[in-house]
Parts: C-alpha cells; structure tokens; sequence
C-alpha cells in the first residue's frame, strides 16, 4: 500500500457529520483562527490544538484545511518528540545561515551550536555533504562583511572540519538515532501523508520500467538498440545532435522550440480547465546571467530560461508544460488568491512540484508530443529523472543503500542527468533532505492516479485541486469531495 489508508479514514471520518455530542460546535472561523494562532507554535503544541478541535461541524471548505494540515502537523510533532526538525542537519551544501545574502552573525552561531548538540547525540551529516558545505561556508567567511558575521562563519567552518573526522560515508537516515522513524515521519511531513516507504519505491520501480518500455520503443526508431535504456538515453544525451549550439543561432532555435512548446499548449490545455488560461511566456535569460542551467527561474507569467548549459532540443517542450501550461504557470493563477495559510503551505509542501510534474503528464494525455518522437522521448526521460527520485529516496533512507549504488541506480533508471544538476549532486541533494525529493513524486503520482478518465470530466477535477492553494493528498480528497 503506497499510501497509509489511516490518514484518508481520519479525514473521511471528519467529513462523516456525526451528531454532535453536546459540545460546543466550532465554526471555520474559528478553526482557521486557530490554525493562524499555531503558525509558529512548538510543533507539539500545535498538534496537541489541532488534535483536540472539533471538526465534524465544520463545513466542506473547513474540512478541506484541515484535511490539508492534520497529517503533516502529526508528522511535525512527532519528529520534534524524536528530537529532529525536517532536516536532520543544520548546514549543508544546501541550507544554512551561511547562504543568507546578509549573513547574520547570532544566526550562523545558532546553527554552529546546533551541528554541536546534534552530533552529541549522534547526528553527523555524512562525509560526503559535510566535504561539500565546507567551502562554501569558508568562502562565505572569506567574502562577507561585517566582521561579527565572518567570525561566526570562521567558527562553523572550524566546527565543520573537526565533524568530517567524524563523519561515516553512510549516505541514508537509518543510520541515525532513531533513524528509521525519523524517514517515515519525514516522508509524512513533505507529502502530507503517511507512506509506506517499501510500498513507494516498488511503485516507483514498476512506473520507471513502463517509462523504459516507451522510451526503448522510440530509441529503437532512431536506430538506438544497443543496451539498456538508460544506457541507450546517455548515448543520445552525449551525441553531437544532442547538444544546442553554445552560440546565438543555437539560442534562437532553443526559444523557437520552447515558444512552439506555449502555443501548442495554449490549444490543448483550454479544454482541461474552466478558467481562461493566464498569459505565458518563455524568454532567455541574459547571456551575462547564466549559469550553466541552474538559473532558470518564473517572474510573473513568464519563464526565464537559462540556455547556458548543455540543454537537448527535444527536452525543451515538457519543460515549457511544466513551468508555464499547464504547470506551474497555471497553479499561480488559480492560487493568486488563494491566501492559504502558512501551515498550510507548510504540511503540502510536495504539492507544487507535484502539479507541475503531473502537468508533464496531462500534457502527454492530451496528446501534446503527437507526430513528435523525440519530444515524446525529452518527456519520458523528464518522468525518468522524476520517479528516479523517488527511488533513490526510498532506496538509501529506507533500504540502506549507499551512495555509490544510490548513483549507479540512477544511471541505470536515466542513463545522463536532463535536470541542471549532476546525477553525482542530485543524490547528495536526497542525502541532505531525506523525504523531500519522494514527496514530490509520489504527489505526482497521485494526481495522475485520481485524475478522471473520461477529459470531459478534468475540468473540475483542476478546479478542485489547484482552487483552494496547495493541497496535501488528504485535502485532494477533500476538496474532490466537496466538489462532488
């Protein structure tokens, strides 16, 4: 069971409209007071108060918000009990003090004090992350003023230093304290939901193979037979076509693609949504600003693409429908004005990501890759980077993998990284952020699994997923069921 059926019956019985039993019936307005109030409660205060609010008066809008956030403050809670915030680890290569643009000194010392305490009780980043923050955060003391901010970096690298020689090269959460909780209750606080991580990463094994199914059929047209998929995948990655030309023509072709990409999804994604489509662009970014694809970025309704790195032609287009339509760029516009509370962007934090990758795949539902192969293929090796993750999550965090088999697996899933990070750095990334990654796919994958068969039937099914801000699996429910 990839999902755990006992946060969906807690949620069905909150919308089941028991009789009340005397006590005082509670309004939303009182429950989205107290969910305002608990914004930056203690974790178990917060639960403790979610926990002991009455919620069969609520109405179906109220039950959606608490649908959204119950899960995850029951997770949040539980991890502050085993003594653990989301992320086990106060600086990485990815979070910290230190990467603030105005570092601030009291900050970077509480997150000093923090790696201390922590690996007190045995908690130490492994090797390889602690190798990674330590230039960073050296360069930072090397870079930044004032000079009480400095010396703070100074001593967090120093503290940085002594943990390596202590450091095991053991990438995955089990070897923590209480190790194996703290993953389940991780996975349960991104996605918002319990997960079972065995049952996740069988189901994520079993879509990678059928993506490899359609993906050999389409390397094979193009004469690519030889080894497995992602063998063949790397092949076509490294080859000379692969490449867009690192000059002004390749850049023009590049946006000529992405801006085809836009109005073909102008065409199909209208029928799918009740709303008129918001406006959407896709420009360059500024030669002088790239950064060797890691700087693409959303301002308003357009995409700024960085064209800096080594990107393929045909894996232009699924990137259009993921940050642009029907992906993020319509989430933005159904959520302008959503006004979802802090918790609850807390507790679905997965969600995001979720939609746009499941906007990947209503795109090819709709039929958006039709009489173009190679845009199909840019798609499933997309989907391929995307399920990948969840495997590998679930693979270290939970099956003991180490990270060189954690890279080897990867490899083997997509052959060569179509994302802007390394396979290499993609697995440290997991590694820093156990759960984060999974939750993100694993909401995909819900999304598509609940999604109507009938198109027809998609319009209000958007209506409801993207209407109410962002929505844990649990909230999806809810918000199905107030629709029905």
């Amino acid at each position: 069971m990839l999902f755990d059926r006992r946060d969906f019956l807690i949620a069905g019985a909150a919308l089941a409209g028991c009789a009340s039993t005397g006590r005082t019936a509670q309004t939303d307005a009182a429950f989205h007071a107290l969910v305002e109030a608990h914004a930056n409660s203690a974790a178990p205060a917060r639960w403790h108060a979610l926990r002991g609010f009455d919620a069969r008066a609520l109405s179906p809008q109220g039950q959606i918000l608490r649908a959204s956030i119950f899960s995850g403050a029951e997770a949040d809670a539980a991890l502050a009990q085993l003594g653990y915030s989301p992320s086990p680890y106060a600086v990485t290569q990815r979070n910290g003090a230190y990467r603030s643009a105005s570092p601030n000194a009291e900050a970077i010392a509480r997150d000093t004090a923090q790696l201390e305490a922590d690996a007190a009780r045995g908690i130490i980043a492994p090797d390889f992350i602690l190798e990674a923050a330590l230039p960073l955060v050296e360069a930072a003391a090397a870079a930044r003023a004032p000079q009480d901010a400095a010396a703070a970096l100074t001593a967090q690298a120093a503290a940085l230093r002594l943990l390596r020689t202590q450091a095991s090269a053991e990438a995955g959460a089990w070897r923590l304290p209480h190790g194996e909780a703290f993953y389940l209750h991780a996975l349960q606080f991104y996605l918002g939901a319990p997960v079972e991580p065995i049952a996740a990463h069988q189901a994520a094994l079993a879509h990678a193979t059928a993506l490899h199914s359609q993906a050999d059929a389409i390397l094979r047209q193009h004469g690519l037979t030889r080894g497995g998929v992602g063998e063949r995948l790397r092949a076509l990655a490294n080859s000379p076509r692969a490449h867009i030309p690192a000059n002004e023509a390749g850049r023009r072709a590049a946006l000529a693609e992405m801006h085809r990409a836009l109005e073909r999804a102008r065409a199909f994604c209208a029928p799918a949504f009740t709303r008129p489509l918001p406006p959407a662009s896709v420009r360059a970014a500024p030669m002088a600003e790239e950064a060797d694809g890691t700087r693409g970025r959303r301002e308003a309704g357009a995409y700024i693409v960085d064209l800096g790195g080594p990107r393929a032609l045909w894996s232009l287009a699924t990137v259009v429908y993921h940050e642009t339509l029907p992906g993020h760029g319509v989430e933005a516009a159904y959520q302008a004005n959503a006004q979802a509370p802090a918790l609850q962007r807390r507790y679905s934090s997965g969600f995001s990501e979720g939609w746009a990758t499941y906007a990947e795949m209503l795109a090819d539902r709709l039929g958006a890759y039709e009489g173009d192969a190679l845009a199909r293929l840019g798609y499933l090796h997309w989907m391929l980077f995307r399920v990948g993750r969840i495997v590998i999550d679930t693979g270290m965090h939970a099956l003991r993998w180490s990270r060189a088999r954690c890279i080897a697996e990867m490899r083997e899933i997509q052959g060569e990284s179509i994302a802007f990070v390394s396979i290499e750095d993609d697995v440290s990334r997991i590694a820093a952020q156990p759960g984060a990654a999974a939750a993100q796919g694993l909401a995909a994958l819900h999304l598509a699994k609940i999604a109507p068969e009938l198109n027809a039937a998609l319009p209000r099914f958007h209506d409801a997923a993207l209407s109410h801000g962002p929505l844990s699996p649990p909230g999806l429910e809810a918000a199905l069921r107030a629709a029905a």
